[in-house]
């Protein structure tokens, strides 16, 4: 097994998930496992997907894995598929293999799967992603060790670049030819037949050794990398600590917090906007950056959201007033009041009278003002952006009014309307509670 399968990848008293094609690669893994499992008291059990796409071929790929697991006794779990997509029958296919893998894995939590990538694929993968326009964490390729959807994933042959059929011929191990393999649509096939070959021509036989040292020194950077941002994801710097950032170290966090949002389409253009829009001084502004992403700036804070959050609306209850979507309420009660002033901008005492039953809260509409205690009056809109209220809280932020007239914006201006006497006396309390008031007031 020495020069092949990284033995050190495997831990021993392990059930290993073998992927298994009929391939000459994956037979080639499958009989080297089957040999050391005693050694390392491994239990192996092979997993074959049919994926149906090439008739008869595809029957006879399982006949063979299924042959080979008669003869040596070990255990075999097989999928066959139906229906491929008309489109997109790459990825379909991988990710019908993981659902089987994932679905074989749970029922053995401590099992991994082992997959037969070697050299070639991690070199064919690398020139992929380049003339896809990846940036330096795409010329890793794959790596050897990972964690996809929850299940391990090995690949211990990832870095050789033996030749797996003339190991089955040289030890009578039957494998298959996937007549697909040779198909020139795909862009991997023309890389692999075409592609390839003139990259060794030009530069020489050790090109693809070469590559995959390539690809083994930048998982050592990307791991490097990934330790120092770690701190940074944790903590999210603001605005201006982004924008102060190295360009450099501010495209790597950037694109390492897309890279954790699930099908975000990795878009290097979009990346090395944003890297730019950071750097614009404007106060609140949004950009897309793919996969339904945005990435908004809201003065010193900034947001990564999939959609706009709902804006929701403001509901009667017995106790006050809710809101539909967001953790705020509006308490109603009455107390006898000693001091006109109540305690915070988040309280309001009212005079009590037939008035308060017509009182009721929305958000904010275009045009709206408020008469201040001084006499003056002011823009709802203005009076938020002065506060620097970020957009979306302004979309759900709670106005009291009695028909048209604007009584109360919670913590930020009461208005001249059904005020206390100077004395005291009974009031009716509104007072604004939940977790946006909370967040409001520890700024």
């Amino acid at each position: 097994m020495r020069g092949i399968i990284n033995i050190q990848l495997l831990p021993p008293r392990q059930t290993l998930l073998l992927g298994v094609s009929g391939g000459g690669d994956s037979m080639a893994m499958l009989d080297l496992l089957r040999q050391g499992q005693s050694q390392h008291d491994w239990k192996v059990v092979v997993a074959h997907v049919n994926h149906g796409l090439r008739g008869i071929e595809s029957d006879a790929d399982e006949a063979l894995v299924r042959d080979y697991c008669a003869q040596h006794s070990l255990p075999l779990e097989v999928k066959r598929l139906a229906s491929p997509p008309s489109t997109g029958v790459e990825a379909w296919g991988r990710r019908q293999r993981l659902a089987f893998f994932q679905q074989l894995a749970g029922r053995d939590p401590g099992s991994c799967v082992v997959l037969a990538h070697h050299g070639r694929d991690l070199v064919e993968t690398m020139l992929l992603h380049l003339l896809r326009g990846c940036g330096p964490a795409g010329l890793v390729g794959m790596r050897p060790c990972t964690e996809i959807d929850g299940v391990s994933v090995l690949r211990p042959m990832l870095y050789c670049l033996a030749d797996f059929k003339e190991y089955c011929r040289d030890h009578g191990v039957p494998f298959r030819e996937d007549t697909s393999n040779r198909d020139l649509a795909p862009l991997r096939n023309r890389i692999r037949h075409v592609l390839v070959p003139l990259f060794i021509e030009a530069c020489g036989p050790d090109f693809l050794s070469r590559w995959v040292e390539v690809a083994r020194l930048m998982a050592l950077e990307e791991d490097a990398w990934r330790e120092k941002l770690a701190p940074l994801l944790q903590e999210p710097p603001t605005v201006s600590e982004l924008s102060a950032m190295p360009r450099p170290l501010r495209l790597r966090f950037l694109y390492q917090l897309l890279r954790q949002q699930a099908n975000w389409p990795d878009q290097r253009r979009v990346l090395l906007a944003l890297a730019d829009k950071l750097e614009d001084p404007e106060p609140q502004w949004s950009l897309s950056v793919g996969g339904g992403f945005r990435f908004a700036r809201r003065y010193e804070t900034w947001s990564l959201s999939r959609a706009e959050a709902p804006t929701g609306d403001w509901l009667c209850t017995a106790r006050g007033w809710r809101h539909s979507t967001r953790s705020w309420e509006i308490h109603r009660s009455e107390i006898e009041a000693v001091d006109v002033h109540p305690p915070d901008a988040w309280t309001a005492y009212l005079a009590p009278g037939g008035h308060i039953a017509g009182l009721c809260v929305r958000t904010r509409r275009p045009g709206d003002r408020i008469r201040l205690l001084d006499g003056s009056t002011r823009k709802l809109k203005k009076l938020m952006i002065d506060a620097r209220i970020p957009l979306e809280e302004r979309r759900c932020w709670p106005v009291v009014v009695f028909g048209d007239q604007v009584v109360w914006v919670p913590g930020l201006a009461r208005s001249d309307a059904f005020l206390l006497p100077p004395a005291g006396g009974p009031a009716v309390v509104l007072a604004a509670t939940g977790g946006l008031v909370q967040r409001r007031k520890g700024n």
